[in-house]
């Protein structure tokens, strides 16, 4: 006679099974609940997987060293080339580089095509940043428009300078900021800027004012942005002719990371994400060590 007894509430395996001595199916209903176990064990693997990749995807673009990381990003006000205005984008891509420090230029502070966001505000509680300040170029749109900076080390003070421009085109700004980095490069400054597109003339007259204001500075400086110029044209050379040097170079195109040659910042590494859809700029990291 077969007796099959099943226990209530017990998971299906063979030592909780009971079958008659010798009968004929004995050998079937083992396999099969010994393939029910397989798969079981296969579809945790599954999911262990699943869970391991997605958290490789949230893991910064670059393993993180010791050191201090700027980024560089115009972010076009968080509209994208598809024409989405998309905070959680723009977020996640600064934070898959996890820089330390990041200059942003094109940012909107409550203006109307933006549905009056601030926006700093709202991608550094997106993006995981304590600090940040704004920095106002000219009016726009009922609100304003200009730079901003987010760190995660305290912003000790902050100041926007006008930079000069010709009649007819737009205003532009240098944002400098004081930020204590503690252990890593103590005091530094941070300075964030977007130079003219359409006159050169103007650039040059644009570099000669952040060089007024930068140079003779204490601290250690890193200086930030969009120069709209590209590394051989005489705004540019006139920046490597004072004592700049291109840390984000091969990545910089018009898009750089400055320092001050007296100042003996090491670039540890570079990286740069070639995303043609979130802005129509890439984002530049730089990661740095400062002496002594």
């Amino acid at each position: 006679m077969l007796r099959i007894g099943f226990t209530e509430a017990l998971p299906l395996h063979p030592n909780n099974i009971s079958i008659g001595r010798g009968n004929p199916v004995r050998h079937h209903v083992t396999v099969t609940v010994f393939r029910y176990c397989i798969m079981t064990s296969m579809f945790k693997i599954v999911r262990l997987l699943i869970v391991a990749l997605f958290l490789i995807s949230l893991t910064p673009v670059y393993g993180r060293e010791s050191g201090l990381g700027i980024l560089t990003y115009n972010i076009h006000h968080v509209e994208g080339t598809d024409g989405k205005i998309d905070y959680q984008r723009t977020a996640e891509v600064i934070k898959r580089l996890d820089p330390d420090i990041v200059a942003l230029q094109e940012v909107d502070m409550k203006a109307g095509r933006t549905e009056r966001v601030n926006q700093v505000e709202r991608l550094a509680e997106l993006a995981g940043y304590d600090y940040f300040v704004f920095g106002r170029s000219m009016p726009f749109d009922g609100g304003e428009y200009g730079l901003a900076i987010m760190s995660r080390f305290p912003i000790l003070r902050h100041e926007t300078h006008p930079l000069p421009y010709r009649f007819g085109l737009e205003p532009r700004a240098l944002l400098i900021t004081e930020i204590d980095t503690g252990e890593i490069a103590g005091v530094i400054t941070v300075a964030d800027t977007h130079l003219c597109h359409r006159s050169e003339e103007s650039r040059i007259d644009q570099v000669r004012k952040i060089n007024s204001l930068l140079l003779p500075m204490d601290n250690p400086v890193i200086l930030a942005g969009d120069f709209n110029a590209v590394e051989s044209e005489d705004s540019m050379r006139l920046a490597w002719s004072r004592g700049w040097l291109d840390l984000s170079h091969p990545h910089s195109r018009i898009d750089y990371v400055l320092s001050r040659e007296s100042d003996g910042a090491k670039v540890i590494s570079r990286k740069m994400i070639e995303d043609r859809v979130t802005s129509d700029h890439f984002p530049i990291l730089v990661l740095l060590e400062f002496p002594g």
